[in-house]
């Protein structure tokens, strides 16, 4: 996570935020999020929120978001490109957060470009969560910088390394970083585990990550999801600044990298990932209901796998 006028650290193992000229961007297993001197909500005016993508991921960061502390949150938009999961997501939203979730037929919106219209409801100082598909993330990410809207963002943040480029690009945008260290020259230390429960942080007598060599464990246990919303929200209240976008896009970048490895069977430096102009889908940003599918099958209904020796991914 991180705000660009101070730097502040959280993480909740899986979301993220982010901003442009006046920003938030937190970054977790999941997230990424930024906050930028002047956009933030007054005093303890509501907090609004658009929910992009309301899959289950989206919904239970929008549970989060409206557990924080500190004052008022509410979800006011919501798009993605089914109908049917939107509305699944308003109602059982709605069921679980009665009069926090307001968000009439007139702000739910479906299609390739609803993620604009959600994005337009939003105000300083609100956020724009973005936790749809992956491949959808940094275009949508650049148009919320555009707007001047908090972001919170899920992992993974980008498909190809053209994505990571503008992800570090909109993050440059908004002024400031926060990155996590596991393994040190000495000892490892935890910070989270992904898909756990409430748990400490925790640093190792050596590298070995063990219940029998732990050095140091932070006290109470803290939920990781819940607190990175918590720290997210307070540095908007407060004008701090709170940016994760280079080290979440860098974070994505080593995962590309290992899979472009093992899909073409050759030696990924990271000088050639970051510097690659790849993309899986060049034309995303203008993809339509009527745009042809980016990838097509054969003869036999078989689509492309990788053979290493012959695939090229980088």
């Amino acid at each position: 996570m991180f705000n660009p006028a101070r730097a502040t650290t959280a993480h909740n193992s899986s979301r993220r935020t982010f901003l442009k000229h006046t920003g938030t961007i937190a970054a977790a297993s999941s997230l990424t999020g930024a906050a930028i001197p002047q956009v933030h909500a007054a005093g303890e005016g509501t907090i609004k929120l658009a929910l992009i993508g309301c899959g289950g991921r989206g919904s239970g960061a929008v549970a989060n978001a409206l557990s924080a502390p500190g004052g008022p949150v509410k979800l006011i938009a919501m798009a993605d490109i089914f109908e049917d999961r939107l509305r699944a997501s308003h109602q059982e939203l709605s069921k679980q957060f009665g009069d926090k979730i307001d968000v009439p037929p007139e702000r739910r919106f479906i299609g390739f470009d609803a993620y604009r219209k959600a994005i337009d409801c939003l105000g300083a100082g609100d956020v724009a969560m973005l936790t749809g598909y992956t491949a959808f993330r940094p275009t949508q990410l650049g148009y919320a910088v555009e707007k001047g809207v908090n972001v919170f963002m899920e992992k993974p943040f980008a498909p190809d390394p053209m994505g990571v480029r503008q992800i570090i690009q909109a993050g440059e945008i908004a002024d400031n970083e926060f990155a996590t260290y596991v393994h040190g020259t000495k000892c490892a230390g935890q910070f989270c585990v992904w898909g756990a429960s409430p748990i400490n942080t925790r640093t190792y007598h050596d590298q070995r990550i063990a219940t029998n060599n732990i050095a140091w464990k932070s006290e109470p246990e803290v939920n990781p999801w819940q607190v990175e919303w918590n720290v997210l929200l307070d540095a908007i209240r407060h004008d701090r600044p709170h940016n994760e976008a280079r080290r979440a896009a860098y974070a994505d970048l080593a995962s590309i990298m290992g899979r472009a490895a093992v899909h073409s069977g050759k030696v990924i430096t990271w000088e050639e990932a970051l510097a690659s102009k790849f993309q899986f889908c060049p034309n995303v940003a203008s993809l339509t209901a009527d745009s042809p599918a980016p990838v097509h099958a054969d003869a036999q209904g078989r689509y492309p796998a990788p053979i290493p020796g012959q695939w090229s991914e980088i």
